[in-house]
């Protein structure tokens, strides 16, 4: 119907003047002002402050987190930090943050009731080591973990690859019970 259904702009954090990373945002950064620029004279909390929100919402510490993204992005009339990173389980957490007042909008944190990302990469390594025997043994490469949904269901999509046998491997498990839902393997090429 070509109908707009959603947009969203976000800063560029490429370019050269963005000092959002500094804690504050110029109302007026080469000519641009207000909306289509910049925040006006309100300040960023800058990405050290999301950084330790993010951290603070997923119940974790800086220790064993890595592949640290922070976007500012603009949804719903709001500014936001969008915090991406993972840890050492190889979840990865995603954390959108208030910009300007650090409130966490949203974030894709394991709610009570939830297996732990940590046994849901488990219960996928155990499966695939008895449903496919030549993979028994073998050491796995970058596991990652995200929370997703499958046919309606909240799971986790567990990655992960055996280089030794040139093999990927993809699961879903039921994130409230740990359930194997899907898997499947073929060729990495």
């Amino acid at each position: 119907k070509g109908e707009v259904l959603a947009h969203r702009t976000e800063v560029d954090d490429d370019y050269n003047g963005w000092q959002g990373d500094q804690g504050s945002q110029n109302g007026n950064q080469n000519g641009q002002n207000g909306q289509n620029g910049n925040a006006g004279q309100q300040n960023y909390i800058g990405t050290a402050a999301a950084k330790e929100i993010a951290l603070t919402a997923a119940g974790l510490t800086a220790e064993g987190t890595y592949d640290w993204e922070f976007e500012v992005e603009r949804g719903g009339g709001t500014q936001y930090y969008e915090v991406e990173f993972k840890a050492a389980s190889g979840y990865e957490y995603e954390v959108c943050v208030n910009a300007f007042t650090g409130e966490v909008i949203w974030s894709n944190v394991p709610a009570a009731g939830l297996i732990s990302p940590e046994v849901a990469r488990e219960t996928a390594l155990t499966h695939a080591a008895t449903a496919y025997a030549d993979f028994a043994g073998k050491t796995p490469n970058s596991v990652d973990v995200e929370l997703s949904y499958y046919q309606g269901t909240q799971v986790y999509e567990v990655e992960f690859e055996c280089r030794e046998l040139r093999m990927e491997y993809k699961y879903y498990i039921d994130a409230a019970n740990g359930t194997v839902l899907y898997n499947y393997s073929e060729y990495d090429d």
